[in-house]
C-alpha cells in the first residue's frame, strides 16, 4: 500500500522523489532566490551548511516549505563553494539528520521511501528468530549495495539472517541502510552548473567558502589519526588493555575487540601480540595466528573491524562510559573525536604560546 508523502514529510525527508516533483512543481529559478521574499529560504539553506560542516549535524527544524526549498538551495551554495571533502562532510551530516528521523518512522513510510525513492525490493517480515525481531526483509543486492559501506563485521551477509533473497532488519537497521543512500544521493546532487551567481547570493557563497577554508585544518583529522594516541583510546579499550597487562582472563570477544581496534588504530601486530604475552594460557602460535588473521594478513586477508558499541554492550564489554561515548555509536569513533578534541587542544595551547610582537 502507497503512503502519500505530506509537506511535513517533505521538509523531513527533501531527498525524496516526492519532495523533488513537489518543489519542480513550484517553478522558481535560481533568480526568483534573490527576491526579498526567499531571504528566509537562504538563511536556513546557509544555517543547514554550517551546522553540518561545523557540528556534522543538522537540526531538524521542520518550518514546512522554507525547509523544503533550502535543501535545494543548500546544494547549490555547497557546489559553489566547491571544495570536496566539504561537500562529502555535508552530505553525511543530511544523512545523519535522515537517519535520526526515519528510525522513528512507521513501517509502511520507511518502506515507501525504499520503493519509491532508491528503488529497493523489500517486504513486511514480522519475524522473531531467537530473541530478535526482524520487520523488515531487504533483498540481498539492495541490502549488499548499501551494507558494504559499513565498516563493521556485524553487517557482512554470512552474519546475518538471509531467507529466500531477504535480508532480514530490524526498524533501526533499515533506517541505518536508507541512511548510506541517503548520503550517496546528497553527494550526487551536489552537481551542476548554476550560470552566473547572481550578486544577492554571492555574498553568502563567499561566507560558506571562508568557513570551509577556516575548518579545512579539520578534515585531516575525520580519518584516523597516523600516530597512536593512547589518550585518545576509549574506556572499554583501556579496560581490556588493563586486563591484559595484569595477566587476567578475558574472553574470546574481549580478544577480538581489543585486537581488531589496536591494528585499526595503526599498533603493529607483533605490539598486539607482546599485549597478550602475560596472560596464564598465552600461546606464542596461537596469539600470532589470530592477530594476524584479524590484521588480514592471514585467512581470507580481510581485516576486521572491532564490533560497534551495541555489540561491546551485549558482550558486557562496555565499562565506564563517559561523555563521549554518549555521541558516538563506535570505538573506532570515539578515537578518532577523542584525537580530534586533543589536537584542537593542543594547537590552541601553541597558539596561546606564541609571544606577541613587543611594540617598537
Amino acid at each position: 500500500m502507497n503512503v502519500v508523502l505530506t509537506k511535513l514529510d517533505h521538509a523531513k525527508y527533501p531527498f525524496t522523489n516526492e519532495a523533488s516533483e513537489y518543489v519542480k512543481s513550484l517553478n522558481i529559478d535560481i533568480k526568483d532566490l534573490t527576491s526579498p521574499e526567499f531571504s528566509g529560504v537562504l538563511d536556513l539553506a546557509e544555517k543547514r551548511i554550517i551546522d553540518g560542516l561545523k557540528t556534522g549535524r543538522i537540526d531538524s527544524e521542520l518550518q514546512g516549505e522554507a525547509e523544503i526549498l533550502a535543501y535545494p538551495a543548500a546544494l547549490m551554495l555547497i557546489a559553489l563553494a566547491g571544495d570536496e571533502r566539504a561537500q562529502r562532510r555535508y552530505a553525511l551530516s543530511e544523512s545523519k539528520r535522515a537517519y535520526e528521523l526515519l528510525r522513528l518512522e512507521s513501517p509502511a513510510l520507511l518502506l515507501q521511501i525504499a520503493e519509491h525513492t532508491f528503488g529497493w525490493k523489500t517486504k513486511i517480515a514480522d519475524r522473531e528468530i531467537g530473541e530478535a525481531l526482524y520487520e523488515f526483509g531487504v533483498y540481498y543486492p539492495d541490502y549488499l549495495r548499501n551494507a558494504v559501506r559499513i565498516r563493521d563485521p556485524d553487517w557482512k551477509l554470512t552474519n546475518r539472517v538471509l531467507e529466500q533473497g531477504y535480508v532480514y532488519c530490524d526498524r533501526d537497521e533499515f533506517a541505518r541502510l536508507l541512511k548510506e543512500e541517503v548520503e550517496v544521493r546528497v553527494l550526487s546532487r551536489i552537481t551542476g552548473e548554476y550560470g552566473h551567481v547572481p550578486e544577492a547570493i554571492a555574498p553568502r557563497v563567499e561566507r560558506i567558502k571562508r568557513l570551509v577554508a577556516a575548518r579545512a585544518q579539520y578534515y585531516g583529522f575525520e580519518e584516523t589519526p597516523r600516530a597512536v594516541m593512547a589518550a585518545a583510546m576509549p574506556p572499554c579499550m583501556n579496560a581490556l588493555a588493563s586486563s591484559l597487562a595484569s595477566g587476567k582472563h578475558i574472553p574470546h570477544m574481549a580478544r577480538f575487540a581489543i585486537a581488531s581496534f589496536l591494528g585499526n588504530i595503526g599498533v603493529t601486530d607483533e605490539e598486539i601480540v607482546k599485549m597478550f604475552r602475560p596472560a596464564t594460557d598465552f600461546s606464542e602460535r596461537i596469539a600470532r595466528y589470530q592477530v594476524e588473521h584479524i590484521s588480514g594478513r592471514r585467512g581470507g586477508r580481510k581485516k576486521y573491524l572491532p564490533p560497534n558499541c551495541k555489540t561491546m554492550k551485549t558482550h558486557g564489554l562496555c565499562v565506564n562510559p563517559d561523555e563521549t561515548c554518549a555521541t558516538i555509536s563506535h570505538p573506532l569513533s570515539y578515537y578518532r573525536k577523542k584525537a580530534r578534541m586533543i589536537a584542537a587542544a593542543a594547537r590552541r595551547r601553541t597558539t596561546l604560546q606564541v609571544p606577541r610582537p613587543v611594540p617598537a
